[in-house]
């Protein structure tokens, strides 16, 4: 961002307000359309998040914090709910389960959600996403399967105190607005650059492709509409491939590979046969986290190959004079593609259960 340009934000953000606060007086129902609700309280201001929503899709409970599924003697509740009071600059203070009501604190500082967001802090960063994924769907599906009401209450908007009485001198009556200024405009800057992260991930990729193909087949001929099932297919299938391989090289890299490379070479001078036994043994372990590293690299190419896939796809569609026979030539990739990424989503699944098995997770 540009020096005039995050100066023209600052000034926007001082002249214009941030429209969306909750105010400290306010009682109001949260919307699913808010993907970071920011909150007017300061360090220390307390507000109570209440209610809960169910979802058609699996009959899943959802409320602030936590997840319940099943019923009867099988609910079975989890940590993780509709928000991430954490990425919001939150603490919890207290909680009533039985209500579905959170007590929870700003901490004064910066939630990571609010700053991905572009929102002042504290804010409530909605968690639809992991929720989805979770389930196979994309945001959109699982929010419209949503059903029920949530409220924020801000109980304690003024916690932390003034520092000392007096009125404050002119560089103190200065300095705090363009402070605030200045740091609403780098967080707004910082911000941007994560949302461009977030954009480039491949299963934002696959999600925006996808559902540009897929509206490009519904608007098509009666041979490329019969392509939609096995396009939504294809993009799920994708989906859990990307989040399978992100898991499967965050548990490989906590399994310390340098360390055990650093422990085969002081074997290695050695020359005793409960020193050649210990080295073969860290031999096959740095054997399965290669083997496994490898996996997530195989998995990384088939989402590519996906991407490059639908691209063409989509070109095609776009094509104003497609050949006739198109329809069963895409069919026929089509069928390609999704046997080569059925098999690539066994092997990494298989994959990410043994390494499950050995670290614990």
């Amino acid at each position: 961002m540009s020096a005039r340009s995050t100066a023209g934000l600052a000034l926007c953000v001082g002249l214009c307000g941030l429209p969306g606060l909750v105010g400290a007086e306010d009682r109001v129902s949260l919307s699913l359309r808010d993907v970071a609700r920011p909150v007017a309280v300061s360090p220390g201001g307390e507000v109570v998040v209440r209610g809960v929503v169910h979802s058609t899709h699996d009959g899943t409970v959802v409320d602030a914090l936590t997840t319940t599924t099943g019923e009867g003697a099988g609910v079975t509740t989890v940590p993780g709910g509709l928000y991430d009071i954490e990425a919001g600059g939150w603490r919890l203070v207290s909680r009533d389960p039985r209500a579905h009501a959170y007590r929870i604190a700003a901490t004064g500082t910066p939630g990571s959600g609010c700053t991905e967001a572009s929102v002042a802090s504290p804010c409530l960063p909605l968690r639809l996403l992991p929720l989805a994924q979770s389930r196979l769907l994309s945001v959109s599906e699982f929010a419209a399967s949503l059903t029920g009401a949530m409220t924020l209450e801000v109980v304690n908007p003024d916690a932390d105190p003034p520092a000392g009485p007096g009125e404050p001198g002119l560089v103190g009556r200065v300095a705090a607005p363009v402070a605030g200024a200045l740091a609403l405009a780098v967080a707004a800057w910082a911000g941007a650059r994560g949302l461009r992260r977030r954009a480039a991930r491949p299963e934002m990729r696959v999600r925006r492709l996808g559902a540009r193909v897929r509206a490009r087949l519904v608007a098509g001929d009666l041979v490329h509409r019969t392509l939609v099932p096995a396009v939504d297919r294809l993009v799920a299938r994708a989906l859990e491939l990307c989040a399978l391989r992100e898991r499967l090289e965050e548990r490989v890299s906590a399994m310390g590979r340098a360390a055990m490379v650093v422990r085969r070479a002081e074997l290695a001078g050695r020359g005793d046969a409960e020193t050649t036994a210990a080295r073969t043994l860290v031999d096959e372990q740095l054997a399965r986290i290669d083997a496994w590293a490898e996996e997530a690299r195989r998995a990384g190419g088939r989402v590519d190959r996906i991407l490059e896939y639908l691209r063409t796809l989509e070109q095609r569609l776009t094509d104003p004079a497609p050949a006739s026979d198109s329809g069963d030539a895409d069919a026929r990739l089509l069928a390609d593609v999704e046997g080569d990424v059925q098999s690539a989503l066994d092997a990494v699944r298989e994959a990410d259960r043994l390494v499950a098995g050995r670290t614990g997770a």
